[in-house]
């Protein structure tokens, strides 16, 4: 995110909502991976990334485009966090999508806390970012785009975590 107003947006709604979704534990890692999903759903659709973040449209209006999305099935702490970014003003309709991967992050790191698997999860983003670091350096090498499962991908058609919600 490059615009001020998501800077903002981010920081503001993430240090508003930690201690609670820090309080959600184990639900975390459901909440996480719903989080996931619907970065998914908002990369694959900027028309709905609009619809969400559209300072004209009334934020009522965003909720229940939202409701209609996640329906009955989201965790209330899920509902809680797309509710408060999509009442916030952003530079670009696409940074909403960072900002709910960034609590689906944080989601999961508050599920490993909760869990005692902080130093597992350290261990493996370490040996992750060693493979990421290789297999980049050989992506470069041979003028190929791979991800970290050594699947070849196009060049940015899909975000690092987009595949975080398959445990």
């Amino acid at each position: 995110m490059r615009g001020e107003a998501s800077r903002i947006a981010d920081r503001e709604s993430r240090d508003s909502l930690a201690p609670k979704l820090r309080d959600t534990r184990e639900d975390a890692w459901r909440i996480g991976n719903e989080l996931f999903t619907i970065t998914k759903v908002l990369d694959d659709s900027i028309q709905l990334e609009r619809a969400l973040t559209d300072p004209s449209r009334p934020v009522a209006d965003k909720v229940a485009v939202l409701k209609e999305l996640l329906g009955d099935n989201a965790h209330p702490m899920t509902m809680e966090i797309m509710t408060d970014l999509v009442s916030r003003r952003w530079s670009r309709a696409r940074d909403i999508a960072n900002a709910v991967e960034d609590f689906g992050v944080d989601a999961m790191m508050y599920y490993a806390d909760a869990t005692d698997a902080t130093l597992q999860v350290s261990i493996e983003l370490s040996e992750l970012h060693s493979a990421g670091y290789a297999s980049a350096s050989e992506s470069i090498a041979n003028h190929q785009s791979f991800n970290f499962w050594n699947r070849p991908v196009e060049a940015g058609s899909e975000r690092l975590m987009g595949n975080a919600n398959n445990r």
